[in-house]
């Protein structure tokens, strides 16, 4: 488990690195020109990734199949699927956060892929990857 929770905190480390980086104008800025269409679909995707990727990775752990096998018989967690499943919800933390970063400096600036991007940042951190107590 801390492995993934080092893992969580460099999902953080690299979304302020890169902030950082573009604010500081070291890395590109602006670099995808697109019309009025192209900037409403990317501000769409963001939303959906942000809020659907967030919302996801909140819930993932009472969804059907995944209390199926996050519980044996008994009732007690197995760490095998608990690790397993707060793997995939470390992915959804990372599709909830980049593509918003992503657009928020790839495009013409737009202020909705920011706060995604802050968003899915906040939501993230009610998902920090806790170990089992035996």
């Amino acid at each position: 488990m801390k492995i993934q929770q080092i893992v969580f905190i460099l999902i953080w480390l690299v979304v302020i690195c890169w902030v950082v980086l573009c604010e500081l104008n070291v890395l590109p800025q602006g670099y995808l020109f697109g019309s009025a269409d192209a900037e409403y679909i990317s501000n769409m995707f963001c939303i959906l990734t942000a809020v659907g990727g967030t919302y996801l990775a909140c819930r993932l752990f009472v969804f059907k199949r995944a209390k199926a096998e996050l519980y044996d018989e008994e009732g007690n967690i197995v760490p095998e699927a608990y690790r397993r499943w707060n793997n995939r919800r470390l992915l959804l933390l990372a599709l909830a956060i980049f593509p918003s970063a992503f657009c928020h400096y790839a495009g013409p600036l737009s202020q909705t892929p920011l706060f995604c991007m802050l968003l899915a940042l906040a939501g993230s951190l009610l998902c920090w990857p806790s170990s089992l107590k035996n």
